[in-house]
Parts: C-alpha cells; structure tokens; sequence
C-alpha cells in the first residue's frame, strides 16, 4: 500500500516555499515505489515487475474473505482489483510483500543480496546509546555491543538514523538534539534546539468489528493437529494451502457519509475471532471473522519524549487516538458501514451472532464507548521529526531529510513523514529509504 497521490501533493504543498526542495509529489515519488516492485500479476506507469520487492496476490483465500467482499459490493461500493491503482475506492483482496507464501521483506530484498559485500557491515543485538555530535556535526555512534560493553564507531561522510518514529526522536534527545529546557531537565546539554522533535506523533486508530460464526467458516481450528500437520505438508510439498495465507485477504477504502469523496476508513477482513474474548461473551472459542476499521487521515496528535537520559528506558509516548471529535465521528460512521455489511447476505447467511459493538446500540455514545474500549494501533506511527519549510519551528528536517542545526546527520524513517499517508506505511518507509540514497549519493 503506498497511500493516494493527494498524500504526496500534501507533503509538496507544505515544502514548496523550502529551499533545495527536491520534490515530493507523486511524480517524484512514484518511480521510487515502481522500481522497488516485482509484481506478478500488474505491470503498468504505475506497477514494475522487475523489482527486489516481490508483491503477489494472496496464496490462499479463506471463504469468509469472498463473503466479505460480496457483502460490501452489495452496499454499492464498487469492486477494486489495485488498491495502488488509479482509484482508491473500493473492496476487493490485497496484494502481499511475498511469493509463494514466503515473505520478501526489505531485509530479504535488499541484504540479502548483499551478503559479502565488503562495503556493508551488519551488527545485531547492538542498541544504540547516542549520536555523537561534536561542534554542530555528527561524527558517529555509540553503542552497547551484544555482550553490553559501550563501543564507539566514527562515521567518515554521514550518520543516518532509520529507528522508527518512537526512538528516533528518542535518540536525538539523548543526543542533544529536542527542546532545550527538556533536556536540561534531564541533565543533557543542548547541541541544537529544535521544539518539533518528538511532537506530531501519527497513527492510524483501529477498532474492530467480531462476529460468530454459524458454522466451521474461517480459519480458527484450521491450524490444530491433524489438519496443522496437512496444511504444513501441503506448504512444503507445494507452496500452496492456508499456510501462504497471510490472514489479513480482502479490504476496502470506504467513505461512509460521502461515498463519492475520498475514503475516510480502511478495514481489514480477518476470518478468525482475534480479539481478546474477555467481555464477549464465549464460553467456548469459535470460529468467527474481525473486521477492523481504520481512520486513514486522522487529524489527532500525540507525541514522544524522554523518561530519563537512560538509553535503557523507553520513552513516554502518547498517542492520543482518536482524540480529535473528527476521527472519533469517523470512526463511529465506520462502524456502522460495516456492521450494515455483516447483516448483508452472503455474510450475514454465515455469522450467528455479532459480539461487538452491540447490534442493538448504534448510538453515537454507544460506538464512542466501543471504540475508545477497544481502540488499538495500527503499527503506523509517523511524523514525530517531520519535514517542512524553513520557517516553521516544528520543523525538524528539511526537504532532503536533514537535521536541521546539525550537519552530516539525517532521518530516514517515518518520522520524517509531515502527514501520515491513507493506507500501510511499509511502502512509504521504504520509498523515504530510496530517496535517502539518492540524497546522500549526491551530497
């Protein structure tokens, strides 16, 4: 998933007025997504098939997905063979980072094949401590090695930082690098004052739907003895069964109050009960399907900031989901869209009983209880070292992904992102990554 190309144009709008701008709409973006991937079914302006990245359609559809997707173009939404495709609307099944039921992620793609090379050197169970930055430039790294002794490594050109928008900002901070007075607090000296570190945290909230099952529909129990000893033979015979399955099959980008506008929700079909079953009402496990609802533009921000100078302790993180009224109204719409799917044939044929929210309640109090009870994240954590124009002081990067008051230091991860795009995020990180590459050859 990469998002829509106005995810692009928001970044380009904001950094247009910023100097060396090297462009961050959709035409600069898409050559890097279309040559990372090695599709198998679409090659086209917008999909490579010659890429390291291997994308397949998935190896196994469970029928609980079909019964979704039928469900949700009985409701009018269309069906929608490439969510990366030139509309985003739409239900249908998702494409996967694998081939033949073995994953090809960026490790697989992109070290893999460098095994050996002299010029790449990988250390694991290694846990960075700090940036070293001496007079305004970053010289290197120190680090705790696997058996916990501090060793300092020194970079001759650049250090990159690739940590995720949790510690990212965490270890400019403990470098020295965030709100001055924060720091202070916890007795690091300031080497660049930048308020913005940290702040802006994005994540796409997810709420589920679970239903029961009215008979063996889905995947729970599929995996348990006899059949988990055929399902593992046919895998290793074939490549082929419920193993290649990656659990999540269909979806669907939905705009509930205005089906014409732009998708506000991204669900994922799940054909197995997933949630914590506290609280729903089973005695015994069963067999059922989890529809989770996403707001794919939420406007709510949290942040991330140091619990002590120690590298050992995670930071403080607030995520604030769903706290701005907007992505709470969203998300309530979003419920009721797909709770009208459940009770549409061919699924409603097959579930029993919806588990949650209540059926009978479709109060904006009663979804608002249910999906601040229930409310999770999406793994998409963004934003929280952002990118922006010369004269915003949250701005913690500029347009080639550099920190701003330290020299030969940069970001590259989603942190870096100054709005979070409508879908997956796995896409876009490693598209930042490329375009890094780009900057630092031609530094």
């Amino acid at each position: 998933m990469r998002g829509r190309p106005s995810d692009y144009q928001e970044w380009q709008d904001l950094l247009r007025g910023e100097n060396d701008n090297p462009g961050w709409g959709w035409a600069d973006v898409l050559p890097h997504f279309r040559n990372m991937e090695g599709n198998n079914r679409l090659l086209d302006e917008r999909h490579g098939a010659d890429g390291p990245l291997l994308v397949s359609d998935p190896g196994h559809i469970d029928d609980f997905s079909r019964w979704f997707v039928q469900s949700v173009q009985a409701l009018g939404e269309p069906y929608n063979q490439d969510f990366n495709g030139p509309y985003q609307r739409g239900v249908g099944f998702y494409q996967f980072m694998n081939r033949r039921g073995k994953r090809s992620s960026a490790a697989y793609a992109f070290l893999t094949p460098l095994e050996g090379d002299p010029n790449l050197t990988v250390r694991l169970h290694c846990k960075v401590q700090r940036i070293d930055i001496e007079n305004g430039r970053a010289v290197g790294v120190t680090y705790c090695d696997a058996t916990g002794a501090e060793r300092r490594v020194r970079a001759d050109g650049e250090v990159i930082v690739a940590a995720g928008s949790l510690v990212t900002p965490q270890l400019l901070m403990l470098s020295g690098v965030g709100v001055a007075a924060q720091l202070k607090a916890h007795g690091i000296d300031c080497s660049a004052d930048l308020p913005g570190v940290g702040e802006n945290l994005i994540d796409h909230p997810e709420v589920p739907i679970v239903a029961m099952a009215n008979g063996p529909h889905g995947y729970y129990r599929q995996g348990v003895g006899w059949r988990m000893l055929l399902n593992g033979l046919q895998f290793k015979l074939f490549g082929t069964g419920r193993v290649t399955s990656a659990g999540v099959e269909a979806g669907v980008f939905v705009n509930p109050l205005n089906a014409d506008g732009e998708p506000t929700i991204q669900a994922f079909c799940v054909p197995i009960v997933y949630l914590d079953r506290d609280g729903l009402g089973l005695v015994d496990d069963t067999y059922g399907v989890t529809v989770t609802t996403v707001v794919v533009k939420p406007k709510s921000r949290g942040f991330v900031r140091l619990r002590s100078a120690n590298p050992d302790e995670m930071p403080l993180v607030s995520p604030n989901l769903l706290k701005d009224p907007a992505d709470m109204q969203a998300m309530i719409e979003g419920q009721r869209f797909f709770l009208r799917a459940f009770q549409t044939p061919p699924l409603s044929d097959r579930i029993a009983r919806i588990g949650i929210p209540d059926p009978t309640d479709l109060s904006d109090q009663a979804l608002s209880h249910h999906c601040r009870r229930f409310v999770k994240t999406n793994y998409h954590p963004s934003g929280t070292c952002r990118m922006g124009p010369d004269d915003d002081p949250m701005v913690v990067l500029d347009s080639r992904l550099r920190v701003r008051g330290v020299e030969r230091l940069r970001v590259c991860d989603l942190s870096a992102m100054p709005n979070i795009n409508a879908g997956n995020t796995n896409a876009p990180a490693m598209m930042l990554g490329s375009r890094c590459a780009g900057f630092v050859s031609t530094a």
